[in-house]
């Protein structure tokens, strides 16, 4: 874990992170001991604070965030005494997506702040670009507040073209479409999707526009406009096909055929892309992908009124959920298999999968009436209660 001198290297830690993946969860306090110990003979504390960082960036890459945080808290102190400005903002930011893997934003924020201020002082603009991005990340996808993301990747944006960083300029587009996006703010969000489409393909970055297109297309599709929607999507496609990439390829069938079935009403047209994406799914080994496939199979035979079939993939996608002993995909396929049974004229199989789902909520009485409203049908159960509830049965895990 140290070269010969004794100095632990910065591009050390891919390396390092092997080697704790390869030991015990026992072993990992006696490793850090150890390299500490050697940093602290040398008489360096940059090299005990190096040595902090690392291992601490060891454990988050390896999901262990608290041990992470306590190691950051120790790299943090020792910058802090040492007065170094880089690796004071280095800490900071460190400490600040601990506590962010931890569930703590308003600990990250603060951490993120400490990080900028330093940015500003030093006027080092690239990191506060970065900060910016973090930032911008935290308010959207952890405290739900599309608003004052934007304000950060706006911030974000203009740091990259002043910097002519192109990579963090795409970047910047990206986020502010999905900014925008969670705003309900379509047409604002197709613009800052057309300005990162626009530079992938100038860029020629084949992997950017298959993602761009996606993106264009869902804002397309947002707006009420199949047309435009389906052909940013097959663009997307071609490119995944010419790359040769299938996760994208499994993706892009998806939502091609979801577009069909819900907005263009083609079901049939659906369940073709629907059987690519269970093709490519199975090829992949990506389970979570192939549930996926089996209830939009069944959705797509419903609407078919093809309810034979339509069991029998909502079947499957029950089995799955079974053999994952995952609770929450397991009440959408009991509901999913329910439907199908129902339809056939089968109430008594109806009900068993309605009752095979946990304890119901939102129950009233009904004076005595025998109905249930279940996900928008009617199912035959007990003759005092009625739960009316919103269609959630085509909300797919």
């Amino acid at each position: 874990m140290l070269v010969d001198n004794k100095i632990i290297e910065d591009g050390n830690l891919g390396f390092l992170i092997k080697v704790l993946r390869s030991l015990g969860k026992g072993k990992l306090a006696d490793e850090a001991e150890q390299h500490l110990a050697l940093a602290r003979q040398l008489g360096d504390r940059h090299q005990e604070g190096l040595a902090y960082n690392k291992l601490g960036r060891a454990h988050y890459a390896m999901g262990e965030y608290e041990a992470a945080l306590k190691l950051d808290q120790k790299d943090l102190k020792i910058r802090q005494e040492t007065g170094d400005k880089a690796n004071l903002l280095t800490s900071y930011k460190n400490l600040a997506a601990s506590y962010k893997a931890l569930g703590k934003p308003d600990l990250a924020i603060s951490h993120y702040q400490s990080a900028m201020a330093i940015a500003m002082e030093t006027g080092n603009k690239t990191e506060q670009m970065d900060i910016y991005l973090s930032l911008g990340e935290l308010h959207r996808e952890q405290l739900h507040e599309p608003q004052a993301s934007l304000t950060f990747y706006t911030d974000m944006l203009a740091l990259a073209k002043d910097l002519e960083r192109k990579d963090r300029e795409r970047q910047a587009y990206n986020r502010l479409g999905l900014a925008c996006e969670d705003m309900e703010d379509n047409k604002a969000a197709l613009e800052w999707r057309e300005k990162h489409l626009q530079m992938s393909q100038e860029d020629g970055d084949k992997t950017e526009q298959i993602v761009a297109q996606q993106n264009v297309a869902g804002s397309y599709k947002a707006l009420g406009k199949p047309d435009l929607a389906r052909s940013h999507y097959q663009s997307a496609m071609t490119v995944a096909m010419e790359t040769g990439n299938k996760t994208e390829q499994i993706d892009i069938n998806r939502d091609l055929g979801d577009l069909h079935r819900v907005q263009l009403h083609e079901p049939q047209v659906a369940q073709s892309y629907y059987t690519e994406m269970l093709a490519l799914a199975k090829d992949m080994e990506r389970k979570d992908r192939e549930r996926q496939a089996y209830i939009r199979l069944g959705l797509a035979c419903e609407d078919r009124e093809d309810y034979e079939a339509a069991l029998e993939w909502h079947e499957k996608h029950l089995q799955m959920s079974q053999e994952d002993g995952d609770k929450t995909k397991q009440l959408t396929a009991h509901k999913n298999v329910a439907g199908p049974y129902k339809a056939l004229g089968k109430p008594d199989l109806a009900r068993s999968h309605y009752q095979s789902r946990p304890p119901l909520i939102g129950l009233r009485h009904c004076g005595g009436t025998a109905t249930a409203n279940f996900y928008g049908t009617v199912a035959f159960l007990s003759p005092i209660l009625i739960c009316t509830l919103t269609d959630v049965r085509r909300i797919c895990v």
